[in-house]
């Protein structure tokens, strides 16, 4: 009997000594193994690290065996010095990490410089999402992928996409310093509001071959001009919504919708030029602009009601308005504007300011058909 309980401990001490490594600790990083037959690990849950400046090597040893570091675990260092000393300030990874996962160094309150390595392919989720002090980082050719929020509240003042960059999520770059963008001309999608709130951006590049742009993508940005490229095809809702320094538009030849409020409160656009192709201008694409011109090359296209209004009028009350030519365009009570032909006319309006009553009379000229050179907002009506 004693001889059979000594060669079952004996067994059972040479499983667990065979058992292979799970979790180790080299230095002051932790590691996740991915696969003992690649010998491949992650960087895994550091939330505690102890430094400053971190460096996250291409390879580790442990216990006689030489792993590849190949991706940052999803919070690995979420919150890393965010309440208490030491502080992380810098972060330097090395080439053969394909991946940073999600909020893996999220609220990292005080990093301010990250160097990303070439083959990196993706950026998760809110990697750095709320990493308000960081403005200094790479871009590099291999990155795919850019999650939602992953960089939301950064203080990144440039960002030019590298030519490998296919993704860019909702939210991404929302809200902080960005100053110019500069997209590669064969993205598959832009996220939604992934670019909104960076009121400091004023040069902008767009992509040509995008084949989706979100809700919102480019709102509340300080950019002056525009063209949306005939590749578009549809110009998304909201996606330059209160954008208060844009003054000029250009829609290539080939954009055949225009979303809802696309452009509303743009205050300072004056005139616009629909191209032929154009289908559709959606419900309040214009609201809040001052429009006093637009080219409607297109006499079929469709603009719902509510698109397009005279000059602030919504800022100011309307007292009178009327047509030389009501056979092709009328001003209802609320400042709209109804396109009943081709043609031309004279609309007039007076406006009465809320405040100091001053009074000013708008006078839009509108021209629909192909010889169109100048008109006004328009509204068709059903």
């Amino acid at each position: 009997m004693k001889a059979l309980i000594f060669i079952a401990l004996t067994a059972g001490t040479l499983l667990s000594c065979s058992s292979p490594v799970q979790d180790f600790k080299v230095g002051n990083l932790n590691y996740h193994v991915r696969s003992t037959s690649a010998a491949t690990v992650e960087v895994s849950d550091n939330r505690d690290f102890p430094l400053d400046s971190l460096i996250i090597p291409q390879s580790v040893t442990y216990q006689h065996t030489t792993y590849q570091v190949v991706a940052i675990a999803d919070s690995a260092f979420a919150y890393t010095g965010a309440t208490e000393e030491p502080q992380l300030r810098k972060v330097v990874i090395e080439e053969g990490i394909h991946s940073i996962g999600r909020a893996a160094f999220a609220q990292c309150y005080h990093l301010e410089k990250v160097v990303l390595p070439n083959g990196l392919s993706r950026i998760e989720e809110e990697a750095f999402s709320g990493c308000e002090e960081l403005s200094g980082l790479n871009w590099p050719e291999g990155l795919e992928k850019i999650g939602d929020y992953a960089f939301r509240t950064c203080r990144i003042t440039e960002f030019t996409a590298p030519s490998t960059l296919k993704t860019i999520g909702d939210y991404a770059f929302y809200k902080k310093g960005l100053e110019k963008v500069k997209l590669n001309t064969e993205m598959d999608s832009i996220g939604a509001y992934a670019f909104a709130n960076n009121i400091g951006l004023t040069d902008l590049t767009l992509p040509r071959n995008v084949k989706d742009v979100g809700e919102g993508a480019f709102t509340i940005t300080g950019v002056s001009e525009v063209t949306i490229p005939g590749t578009w095809k549809a110009v998304p809702a909201k996606v330059f919504e209160d954008c208060p320094e844009l003054t000029q538009l250009t829609l290539e030849e080939g954009v055949e919708q225009i979303g809802a409020r696309a452009f509303a409160s743009c205050q300072q656009l004056t005139s616009l030029t629909l191209p032929e192709s154009m289908k559709k201008v959606k419900s309040e694409a214009f609201d809040l602009t001052s429009l006093r011109s637009i080219t409607i090359k297109n006499p079929q296209t469709l603009i719902e009601k509510g698109a397009l209004h005279v000059p602030s009028c919504n800022y100011s009350r309307l007292i009178s308005a009327q047509s030389d030519h009501p056979e092709v365009a009328t001003v209802d009570a609320e400042g709209r504007i109804g396109i009943h032909g081709p043609g031309a006319a004279n609309l007039t309006v007076e406006l009465e300011h809320p405040e100091t009553k001053k009074r000013e009379t708008v006078v839009c000229i509108l021209h629909v058909g192909k010889t169109a050179s100048q008109s006004c907002p328009i509204d068709h009506q059903n």
